[in-house]
């Protein structure tokens, strides 16, 4: 049997899934609908003011949803994220359906910018919440990045059929009738939202409030710069900085060395390819690799805009922006699945959220700074001092790469699979418990928690033995696989009872916020832990009813 199964059989397998398929339906319809959007409107408002309506349109639709997404997406991990899909989609319809009308009646330009600023904050809410659902429905990471492989591959389609489409329908009847079509096809999506079904609900958050409360729609950006997460982010910003160079660049080779600003669409449409190719070859790719991949796709953001400033010629240039193109697609699978897996559920749309304002700013600066460097170091030279940077930097932060690199503890995340309450979870949830985990080694007779005291923490014995105590009294003895402390979490309770080792015992302990996110946020694993709380306290109430001294009973 093969180790690594060809793409075509990763791609079946993708579709295979009920749940995923949907989300690459939408996420389909979604891209095809919104370039559709994007090319009608910068139709319309070149019709309606001409190049400066290009030029608002064009803001409109990307500062919205750049300034908002942060905030709008606390919808994400607040609501069920198949509804706020749902939703969303139904608004974005219903929006170009409002465009379609003001194109019919040529109404102001002022007006067609305020509505399509809220298409831009709909926008962000649709890419924030497909990428948040994905690691919903699929279990390992070798299925989360198949799944970002598949998306790229859909996505690459949608990029394909949205411009055709559109221009289809802007040559035969019109921009009512363009921006008619994703008022359409957004129903279809809609309602396959409606159907996605995945085992997570938003988490209950306990004691959370004041000005905690306040500052939650912010909590993604603090995220993007968290250890382990922010070499990844920080990678993405300068390929999105070099994303917004590159946008000017092409366009000035086309007209200035090419001779002609028709160039520049083929050479755009050439990163498509490439795009299309690479996220087709890596299919199957083990999650191992993923590290090691993204800084390619890091670097091939750099190197092919070396060659094209060395050696500026329409051959070349189509050949180095394929290359660039399949580094884009190898930075997005692997990139979006790293952060996948880094991200905390709990706060991953307003994570994604934040993501998608750092990739607006990261292209404005690029777009802004790229004349200055062409007047100062001329094409060429511009093109080889930003490729450069982009062709080195991956090496010089390699060491911090590595590290991502590097396997969760297996014995951890073994002995977490063991625990009850907790074997519910798909094997991404318990790999990120796992690495949130700390260690904790209890010498003979030392306390791991204390009756009446607050709980901010649970636990799980590794090795050795521990103690449970009710009131002064031994009621029973934890082995490894055995967790205690979720009813002070899950009650918001002080601690039922004392737990101290017996003998040397080494714990994994698991703070209060990762825990709740992670089991009320998995219907299984809620139920479960919910269930065994209150096994153990009618077990100790009764006991308690025999002997007011205390009985068998236990902190869980």
């Amino acid at each position: 049997m093969r180790a690594v199964p060809r793409w075509g059989d990763q791609l079946k397998q993708a579709f295979a899934e009920p749940n995923l398929a949907r989300l690459l339906l939408i996420w389909g319809i979604w891209v095809a609908a919104d370039w559709t959007v994007v090319i009608a409107t910068s139709v319309l408002g070149y019709q309606l003011g001409g190049p400066a309506g290009i030029g608002l349109v064009g803001a409109a639709r990307a500062l919205p949803g750049a300034l908002l997404s942060g905030f709008v997406a606390l919808a994400t991990d607040r609501i069920s994220r198949p509804r706020v899909l749902a939703g969303s989609q139904v608004l974005l319809g219903l929006v170009s359906m409002t465009m379609v009308w003001l194109a019919m009646t040529r109404a102001p330009l002022a007006v067609l910018v305020v509505v399509i600023g809220v298409n831009s904050v709909l926008v962000a809410v649709v890419r924030t919440t497909v990428l948040a659902t994905v690691p919903q429905v699929v279990r390992t990471p070798a299925e989360l990045i198949a799944a970002n492989s598949a998306m790229s591959t859909v996505g690459g389609l949608g990029t394909v059929i949205g411009p055709m489409v559109c221009g289809v329908l802007l040559s035969v009847a019109g921009v009512p009738a363009a921006l008619a079509f994703p008022a359409a096809v957004l129903v279809a999506g809609a309602v396959a939202a409606r159907s996605v079904k995945t085992a997570f609900q938003p988490p209950r958050h306990g004691d959370v409030g004041g000005w905690r409360r306040a500052l939650e729609p912010m909590l993604g950006f603090p995220e993007l710069v968290r250890p382990r997460v922010r070499v990844v982010t920080g990678l993405n910003l300068l390929q999105l900085i070099m994303r917004g160079l590159l946008n000017v660049f092409v366009v000035v080779l086309a007209i200035t060395v090419l001779g002609s600003d028709g160039q520049a669409g083929t050479l755009f449409a050439a990163m498509g390819v490439g795009s299309a190719v690479a996220a087709l070859v890596v299919l199957g790719t083990a999650p191992q690799r993923g590290i090691r991949w993204f800084a390619i796709g890091i670097a091939l953001w750099g190197v092919p805009v070396v060659a094209i400033g060395l050696w500026p010629n329409a051959v070349l240039a189509w050949v180095a922006l394929a290359v660039l193109g399949a580094g884009s697609a190898l930075v997005d699978i692997f990139g979006n699945s790293q952060l996948s897996r880094l991200f905390r559920d709990q706060v991953a749309g307003r994570a994604w959220g934040a993501f998608s304002s750092m990739l607006a700013g990261g292209i404005a600066i690029g777009a802004m700074v790229a004349p200055t460097l062409i007047e100062q170091l001329g094409l060429p030279g511009a093109m080889m001092a930003s490729g450069a940077v982009l062709a080195l930097v991956p090496l010089a932060v390699w060491p911090w790469l590595r590290r991502l690199q590097e396997p969760v503890d297996a014995e951890a995340l073994a002995v977490l699979g063991r625990v009850e309450l907790l074997a519910p979870l798909p094997a991404l949830v318990l790999e990120r418990l796992a690495s949130a985990s700390r260690k904790v080694t209890l010498a003979d007779g030392e306390f791991a928690v204390r009756e009446g005291e607050v709980g901010d923490e649970f636990y799980v014995v590794v090795s050795g033995a521990v103690s449970v105590q009710r009131q002064g009294r031994e009621v029973r003895t934890m082995g490894p696989g055995d967790g205690f402390g979720e009813i002070a979490l899950l009650r918001a309770v002080p601690r039922t009872a004392t737990v101290r080792s017996v003998g040397a015992s080494t714990l994994r302990s698991i703070d209060r916020g990762s825990f709740m996110a992670a089991v009320t946020g998995h219907i299984g694993a809620d139920r479960t832990a919910h269930g065994t709380a209150e096994q153990w306290l009618r077990d100790d109430a009764a006991r308690d009813r025999i002997d007011p001294r205390g009985g068998p009973g236990t902190e869980h």
